[in-house]
């Protein structure tokens, strides 16, 4: 029987190992930066997982032709991936390279990135993306709002700041 072949990709292993060095190498010759691997996940997607080496993030958003709206194969876009995770720095820099990102886009399940903070208790990134306009009201698919994740897990001060901004 033979085995079904994998493509290779360089640039994803170099930067889900953190090499930075190659990185730099494997970036300019790069064509599709948006290219997902076997995993399905692009280069970006991975870089917004590794909390612990924000430069390597810095240099993927130096490139123009980051797709942020670009899914893993649970719907996450990065955007997701950031709020999910806690990663406010992160967070804050995509969205300060990409000011007319959708902030309320919706992963397959229909969650947005403040459903995704508010199901994990990230206050700092839950302020955040209520400053910058995200919709308490949203509804996923289970017809679920960021509120009720946080009252359902208990997240007191969540729930509070999500009640006291809705009168706003």
């Amino acid at each position: 029987m033979e085995e079904e072949r994998k493509e290779s990709f360089p640039l994803h292993r170099a930067v889900e190992y953190r090499i930075i060095h190659k990185i730099n190498i494997l970036l300019p010759k790069t064509q599709d930066i948006n290219k997902k691997n076997d995993k399905g996940y692009s280069v970006f997607l991975i870089a917004c997982e590794l909390r612990d080496y924000p430069e390597i993030l810095d240099i993927l958003l130096a490139r123009k032709d980051i797709d942020i709206t670009v899914t893993n194969n649970e719907g996450f876009t990065a955007l997701h991936i950031l709020a999910y995770s806690g990663n406010f720095r992160g967070l804050v820099k995509v969205l300060k390279a990409f000011p007319d990102a959708d902030i309320n886009m919706k992963n397959d399940k229909g969650n947005t990135p403040l459903i995704m903070a508010c199901k994990m208790n990230h206050i700092r990134i839950i302020e955040y993306l209520l400053a910058k306009g995200a919709d308490l009201s949203i509804e996923n698919v289970k017809k679920y709002t960021a509120l009720h994740y946080a009252a359902n897990n208990g997240y007191t001060e969540c729930v509070e700041m999500l009640i006291e901004y809705g009168k706003a």
